[in-house]
């Protein structure tokens, strides 16, 4: 039975970059999803405003194994240059003309039946559409740019023997197409069918206790677990050098501060001596007025 499709929502993007947001009260009621940052701003959270903000201005967005059956709502993520949407039930390529900064994107083991809507994509290099259901393409629909083309498991590709110089021959940038590089004799066959893949799916004798999908899941998690302990590390050392910056400037403006409250002393210890000087010529002057009126 397969999984029910799901709906890209920015909660969902939230949850698979590890933002969950915790409900924020307001006299008595939780408030969550779209009106989660005004309320966290209103409440002073900066720390998680500061997060979701580190989301809006990441360049990877990772949306893989999310079921997803649609693209859509990525609109605050044109800047981004990867985006991950493999492992998931897309049918459509669509809703991508805006992400011109992408330069990596994967969306392999999906439902895709056409190549369309990708081509203004001037600055891509990686694209992955294999294991998807595509039985014809327009190359023209391809971004000129590429470099990495992967079609292996697509019908499309069974049905064409020179599909790899086909490719190489429209885009003028490709190095790779599957298993073939440009000027360098191709193998018999590419290393898997469209045939290939659904012939395993439909043996459930052929897969072991961990099934392919559970390993690739377990490799993601895995890899998923080093990058944010890569991401914490790279964190810490931030907020460590972030630190001696603030501890720097900090120690400078009280040098500042005790360098003017000196001067401002001495300035002050100045005008009293003055003061007492003034006084004790007008204290002579007095005597002297008085003196002379009694002789």
């Amino acid at each position: 039975m397969e999984p029910t499709p799901v709906k890209l929502t920015m909660q969902l993007i939230r949850k698979s970059m590890q933002l969950r947001p915790e409900a924020a009260i307001d006299d008595g009621l939780a408030v969550e999803g779209d009106e989660y940052e005004r309320t966290c701003i209103v409440a002073g959270d900066a720390k998680h405003a500061a997060r979701v903000d580190h989301l809006l201005t990441r360049n990877v967005l990772r949306l893989d194994w999310l079921d997803i059956s649609k693209i859509e709502n990525l609109d605050a993520f044109t800047h981004i240059r990867e985006l991950y949407l493999q492992h998931n039930a897309i049918q459509v390529l669509e809703n991508l003309e805006l992400h011109t900064n992408l330069n990596f994107l994967a969306l392999s083991h999906n439902r895709i039946s056409t190549v369309a809507n990708i081509a203004g994509l001037t600055k891509l290099k990686f694209l992955d559409l294999s294991f998807n259901d595509i039985t014809a393409i327009d190359l023209d629909e391809l971004p000129r740019g590429l470099r990495v083309l992967r079609l292996a498991g697509n019908p499309w590709v069974d049905a064409t023997a020179n599909y790899a110089e086909l490719c190489f021959d429209r885009l003028p940038h490709l190095h790779t197409c599957d298993g073939y590089s440009r000027n360098v004799p191709a193998p018999q066959s590419p290393p898997h069918t469209h045939r290939d893949r659904h012939a395993a799916l439909a043996d459930d004798t052929l897969f072991p206790a961990a099934t392919p999908r559970d390993q690739v899941k377990q490799q993601k998690e895995q890899l998923s677990q080093a990058h944010r302990n890569k991401m914490q590390e790279l964190h810490d050392g931030l907020q460590h050098t972030r630190s001696a910056i603030v501890e720097q400037s900090m120690d400078r403006l009280r040098e500042k501060r005790k360098k003017l409250q000196n001067e401002t002393q001495a300035h002050l210890h100045a005008a009293a001596a003055h003061v007492e000087q003034l006084h004790a010529q007008h204290a002579t002057w007095h005597k002297e007025q008085l003196q002379a009126h009694q002789a």
